[in-house]
C-alpha cells in the first residue's frame, strides 16, 4: 500500500531552502494532465552504482500505464544541471550537492533520501595503521568538495590531528586510489563503495573504519530532488514519484537480490556487490536525526569554504514537531465542520491536546500509519483560537492526503490557506 508523506514533507523549509516536500513536472501541459489523473510521464536522473538504482524500479509501482525513463549520469552535479535545466523531472544527487546549490539561490528541494552510508577509510593489508591516531605522519587520498571530503576531516579531528600539519593530504580521483594505494603511493583512503570493499576484497587493503558519527554527519549520502518550480506547477506528479521511490526502495530492501541483480547487470562484480553490501543502507525516509546531520553537514561545509553561508531564517523546521490544521469540508465524517489536525508523532490526541491547552476538543476519529504520520479530526469549531498558534508559519498540503479507507473523508478539504 502506498504512503502518503506529502504533508510532512511540504511543512519542512529544508537548510538552506534545500528540504521540502513533493511537487511536479517542467511543463505546464504536464501539470495540467496530472491534475487530470493522466498516467505519470516522467524523466528522472541517477547513478549507475548499487546504492543509487532506485528509479529503476519506479515504474514497477505508478500506477497503470505511468512510465519513467531513467537517465544515467556519472557526476552528481551534472545531475543537479540537467534538473535546473528541465530535462529532469527529479533527480538524485549527494546531500553536499544539494546544500551547495541551495546556498548559491539555486531553487531545489530534496523530497526523500537516496542513500546512506556507503562509505569507509582504508589502509594497505601490511600496514602498520590500526586506528586512526595512527594516521599522524601518513599520506591520505581524498577528493575535495566532496562528501568524504568531510568525513576525513571529521575522523582526524576525533583522532587529534590536524589535517595541515599533522597529515599530508593528496588529491587523487576515486577510480584511482586504490591502484595508489597497491602501489605504495598513498597510505590511506576515504571514499564512497565499492572502493574500499575492493582494495579489501583484493587482499591489498583493508577498511580501517567507518566514518559514522550521529552528533556530526551521521551516514547521511544522497537524496532526490526537484525544483521549486515543479513543486508549484505539478505537486501531484511529485507526489506519484515520491510514492514509487518509498514502494521501490522497500522493495529494494526486502529483496535484496533485484538491485544486486541489476548492478551486476551495469558491469560490476556480483561478489563484490554482495561483499559492500553490509555498507549500504537504501533509505527514502527523512527524520530528526537526518535533519541534525544535514544541518551539521551544512556547519562543516562553511567552515572548509564550500559554502559561504547558512541561510538562517531557512533552518530545518522538523517536520515530526509540525502540525497542519485544515477545516473539515463536505463530505468529511463530521456533519457540524471543525478542523482536521495533522501530526506526525505517535498520540496525535495527546500531543494536539497540548497545544490546545487542556481546552475540550474530542476526537472523533483518526487512523495512524507509520509511514504517512497521525492524524486526528476534532469536533468543535470552537477549538480554532486555541490552535491559531500551533498553524503559524505553516505551509498547508494542497490537497486533503487522509486515505479515503481511512473512513474520514475523501478529499473534502480544499486546495486553499489556512483557515486562520
Amino acid at each position: 500500500m502506498k504512503k502518503r508523506i506529502c504533508a510532512a514533507l511540504l511543512a519542512a523549509a529544508g537548510i538552506l531552502g534545500a528540504l521540502t516536500g513533493c511537487g511536479g513536472q517542467t511543463a505546464d501541459t504536464q501539470a495540467e494532465g496530472a491534475a487530470a489523473g493522466a498516467a505519470v510521464q516522467a524523466t528522472v536522473g541517477t547513478w549507475k552504482t548499487a546504492q543509487t538504482l532506485t528509479p529503476y524500479f519506479y515504474e514497477d509501482f505508478l500506477e497503470a500505464d505511468g512510465s519513467v525513463e531513467v537517465m544515467p549520469f556519472t557526476n552528481p552535479g551534472d545531475q543537479k544541471t540537467a534538473l535546473l535545466a528541465g530535462s529532469l523531472d527529479m533527480t538524485g544527487t549527494t546531500i553536499p550537492t544539494a546544500i551547495a546549490a541551495a546556498a548559491a539561490g539555486e531553487p531545489v528541494k530534496v523530497v526523500a533520501s537516496l542513500c546512506n552510508k556507503c562509505s569507509a577509510l582504508a589502509v594497505a593489508t601490511d600496514s602498520d595503521i590500526q586506528s586512526p591516531e595512527d594516521l599522524k605522519g601518513k599520506t591520505i587520498a581524498y577528493v575535495p568538495g566532496t562528501m568524504h571530503h568531510v568525513l576525513l576531516l571529521d575522523v582526524l579531528r576525533r583522532a587529534g590531528l590536524n589535517p595541515d600539519k599533522d597529515v599530508t593530504l593528496t588529491r587523487i580521483d576515486f577510480f584511482d586510489m586504490g591502484q595508489a594505494l597497491a602501489g605504495g603511493q598513498i597510505d590511506a583512503f576515504l571514499s564512497g563503495e565499492p572502493y574500499p570493499s575492493q582494495a579489501e576484497l583484493d587482499g591489498y587493503g583493508r577498511i580501517l573504519s567507518y566514518p559514522y558519527f550521529d552528533d556530526s554527519i551521521g551516514t547521511i549520502n544522497a537524496a532526490m530532488i526537484v525544483t521549486e518550480e515543479t513543486i508549484a506547477q505539478n505537486p501531484e506528479l511529485v507526489q506519484e514519484l515520491v510514492d514509487a521511490h518509498i514502494a521501490a526502495t522497500e522493495y529494494e530492501n526486502e529483496n535484496p537480490d533485484a538491485w544486486l541483480d541489476l548492478a551486476a547487470s551495469f558491469g560490476t562484480d556480483r561478489e563484490l556487490l554482495e561483499f559492500s553490501a553490509d555498507n549500504i543502507e537504501l533509505c527514502w525516509d527523512i527524520d530528526e536525526q537526518y535533519i541534525r546531520n544535514c544541518e551539521n553537514l551544512a556547519e562543516q561545509m562553511m567552515e572548509l569554504g564550500m559554502i559561504d553561508h547558512v541561510t538562517r531564517k531557512q533552518r530545518w523546521s522538523n517536520p515530526l514537531e509540525t502540525m497542519e490544521i485544515r477545516p473539515i469540508g463536505a463530505g468529511a465524517s463530521s456533519a457540524d465542520g471543525g478542523f482536521m489536525v495533522f501530526c506526525k508523532r505517535k498520540r496525535p490526541a495527546a500531543r494536539i491536546q497540548t497545544a490546545l491547552a487542556g481546552r475540550p476538543a474530542p476526537c472523533i476519529g483518526g487512523f495512524c500509519d507509520r509511514r504517512a504520520g497521525h492524524h486526528a479530526v476534532f469536533r468543535h469549531h470552537a477549538a480554532a483560537p486555541a490552535l491559531q498558534p500551533a498553524a503559524r508559519g505553516l505551509r498547508i498540503c494542497d490537497r486533503n492526503r487522509l486515505r479515503p479507507d481511512a473512513g474520514l473523508c475523501d478529499r473534502a478539504f480544499p486546495a486553499a490557506a489556512p483557515p486562520f
